[in-house]
């Protein structure tokens, strides 16, 4: 459900041909209630924050029929089910204004080597079991194959403006867009030796911010708007360890991670940590324009820079940037030595 990265060898033809079965007449029998289940259970597992003001500046953004662009740090794969709920909270909060046509919910850009099993069979039928549950809560994927697919498993990137126009599409169909700057799950991963807790912390973007501001505007003709939200505690739900020589582990899920999912699709919340997620700030052009000046778009770093301290403010200490904490955590000094 997000731009992330990982190092797994491409699924095999046995493990897409077992769910290409799944996907048969029995399926689709049971596709309603399974949809009910995976929404309850995201709902559940995605502990959303937000306060009135924070509520109303969104609204009175929407009300003039501003695109809004949701961004978030990235701490593991299913970081994707706080774009479903921030959608569908986006949802209720439109439709309390006087007018105005309904929100559809979120376009994100999502990794093609995640969409065709190149990081992993298992992953792949992750993202197709929690696509259209998710889609119907608020956010919706769209493929891109970004630079690290090209070199980490040789896919071809020529048909990438193609493969950008339905996000295009979407946008112009009053969607707003959903993005994990970072373009890796680094932030939720802890180094070889360091326990579960002890993070990387937030990255530096892999993308300029300011470019894809003028994107979205290009791409609908309206003004935009940049929701920042901070994502903490799902790198607790899937495996985020380092091995010795420093690859990635297997991104299996992990005992809470199940039961979250098991004991979500009954709406409970206990038995497990929920992922926390606030919504920090909206950020308008006025905004930006007041912090930085009026020729902000020129310099991208200081635009992410102004954005990832914006994020650093909903999550805790422990995971913002390592040269951000007061105390040094065994990943920071893992990694600096590395």
């Amino acid at each position: 459900m997000a731009i992330i990265e990982q190092s797994s060898a491409k699924s095999s033809n046995k493990d897409m041909g077992l769910w290409s079965s799944l996907r048969g007449v029995p399926m689709r029998l049971i596709e309603r209630p399974k949809n009910f289940f995976l929404r309850t259970a995201i709902r559940s597992i995605v502990d959303l924050s937000y306060t009135n003001e924070i509520n109303d500046e969104i609204k009175a953004e929407m009300a003039l029929g501003k695109v809004p662009i949701l961004i978030t740090n990235h701490q593991q794969h299913i970081d994707g089910f706080v774009f479903a709920v921030t959608g569908k909270h986006m949802k209720r909060l439109v439709a309390a204004i006087p007018g105005a046509p309904p929100f559809p919910g979120f376009i994100a850009p999502g990794a093609r080597s995640w969409e065709e099993g190149y990081q992993g069979g298992h992953l792949k039928v992750g993202l197709e079991v929690f696509r259209e549950a998710g889609e119907q809560l608020g956010v919706k994927v769209a493929g891109v194959t970004r630079g690290k697919d090209g070199d980490d498993y040789g896919m071809d990137r020529s048909q990438l403006p193609t493969e950008m126009l339905p996000i295009a599409r979407e946008l112009r169909r009053k969607r707003g867009l959903a993005l994990l700057p970072e373009g890796s799950w680094k932030g939720g991963r802890h180094p070889y030796g360091a326990g579960t807790e002890e993070i990387y912390g937030v990255q530096p973007f892999a993308v300029n911010m300011a470019e894809w501001v003028g994107i979205v505007e290009r791409a609908t003709g309206r003004e935009a708007f940049i929701i920042v939200a901070g994502i903490n505690g799902s790198y607790r739900y899937v495996r985020n360890g380092e091995k010795e020589d420093g690859k990635n582990e297997e991104p299996k899920i992990t005992p809470e991670g199940w039961r979250a999912l098991i004991i979500g699709i009954f709406g409970l919340h206990i038995g497990y940590r929920r992922i926390q997620a606030k919504l920090q700030s909206v950020i308008t052009r006025g905004k930006i324009e007041a912090a930085l000046g009026r020729n902000w778009r020129e310099n991208g770093e200081v635009f992410n820079e102004y954005l990832t301290e914006q994020i650093e403010l909903a999550i805790p200490e422990y995971a913002r940037r390592a040269d951000r904490r007061s105390v040094k955590t065994p990943a920071i000094e893992l990694s600096t030595a590395s």
